[in-house]
């Protein structure tokens, strides 16, 4: 029992200079896979994980500002964001939770955690929580 105590204790420790490390709060950017409408009306992905797994661009298409594959010719780098992590299109609900496991870990351990899905109509934060259903 007193082994017990001192694991959790360590453990205790171990996940507080996590979070520390980390910082309390933590920005984490996922790009939604585009819906079968939205494949099928020829839009293209105007957003694309950088090269780093922290970075995210986006692209815009000069004549219409909409991205469609038929404008897939014109379209330009518009600029990119900085984030803690970036998850692309093809992220599974696993690879998220590998990232977001310790902050879940430390409610466990009694600290108070916030995880928030936030963004626009039709963002994809209702996929970020609970993903396609395939499992995946």
């Amino acid at each position: 029992r007193v082994e017990v105590r001192a694991l959790r204790s360590a453990r205790r420790e171990a996940v507080n200079r996590l979070q520390e490390a980390q910082g309390s709060i933590r920005v984490l950017c996922r790009s939604r896979p585009l819906s079968p409408a939205e494949r099928a009306a020829g839009e293209v992905q105007a957003l694309q994980p950088g090269a780093e797994h922290n970075t995210i661009g986006f692209t815009q298409t000069v004549a219409s500002g909409r991205s469609t594959a038929s404008d897939a010719r014109d379209m330009t780098p518009s600029g990119s964001f900085r984030f803690d992590s970036v998850f692309g299109p093809g992220a599974t609900e696993a690879e998220l939770f590998l990232e977001v496991s310790p902050a879940i870990s430390s409610v466990v351990l009694g600290q108070f955690v916030c995880v928030m899905a936030y963004g626009q109509t039709g963002a994809g934060k209702t996929f970020t929580m609970y993903g396609c259903g395939d499992g995946g």
